[in-house]
């Protein structure tokens, strides 16, 4: 969701101005595989999740919003908000029983990119009589089970594993301008806010239950690897004055608890 460059928009009334992109997935991923035999018993299963996602609430270069803002309604806002809400819950199991050897094998794969970016461009000017308010969330719940059981006569082997990797962005900012006269100009005479947050919840389980008379072998891994960019900015030339007017606005502090 975007106002495109250079545009020249005018939003007077009570509810102002409101740019909001939003983004939202509840995924469900099982497979299952079963194997018996009178000598041997072999299954596998995979579940494998790729997303890539970008969600976007901007204003372009140079656009104006409110040049002019005679007559605006004391409430008028101008809100940008860009959000991504994930959720994930995949199962992948297998189960084999062999007279004599049993191999079963079961993985979880899940592959997720995301980009959440609000942000007001270089060149803006914008004015409201009420609060300028740019904000990026992206949240994840993930859980991501592998398991399996395997009994054979004389030798069993089991093998889960499931591994995620994630590289999520969250950034909400007014642009960088290239020079003191290529700034954003943002004018607000309540507040203005400037909010990226991100959660993530991981929960990854992989085992398994080997039996056999002579040999039995059971593996299981768990593997996340996470690269997360959260960042709220406002870039080199710019010119942003919040007065203090009107009501207040909620900012997050920055503080987190971790739990032995």
């Amino acid at each position: 969701a975007w106002i495109g460059r250079d545009a020249d928009v005018e939003a007077k009334g009570a509810t102002g101005l409101g740019i909001t992109a939003l983004q939202s997935e509840n995924v469900f991923l099982i497979a299952a595989g079963g194997s018996g035999g009178g000598t041997a018993g072999i299954a596998g299963s995979a579940t494998v999740g790729i997303l890539d996602n970008e969600t976007h609430a901007y204003i372009d270069h140079g656009a104006t919003i409110n040049g002019d803002n005679t007559g605006a309604a004391a409430g008028q806002d101008i809100a940008l908000s860009a959000s991504d809400t994930t959720e994930i819950l995949a199962i992948a199991g297998t189960i084999t029983v062999g007279g004599t050897a049993s191999v079963g094998a079961g993985v979880d794969v899940e592959a997720i990119t995301k980009s959440t970016k609000a942000w007001i461009d270089s060149g803006v000017t914008a004015n409201a009589r009420g609060d300028i308010t740019v904000d990026a969330t992206s949240s994840e719940s993930i859980t991501s089970i592998a398991v399996g059981g395997g009994f054979g006569g004389t030798a069993a082997v089991n093998v889960n594993a499931t591994v995620s990797i994630l590289d999520i962005t969250t950034q909400a900012f007014v642009d960088h301008g290239a020079s003191a006269s290529d700034g954003a100009v943002l004018t607000a005479d309540g507040n203005v806010r400037i909010a990226a947050d991100e959660k993530l919840d991981l929960d990854l389980i992989a085992g398994n239950i080997s039996g056999s008379g002579t040999a039995a072998v059971g593996a299981g891994a768990a593997v996340p690897v996470i690269t997360k960019t959260t960042t709220a900015f406002i870039g080199d030339h710019a010119k942003v004055t919040g007065k203090g007017g009107g009501g207040s606005v909620t900012v997050k502090t920055g503080a987190f608890h971790a739990n032995p």
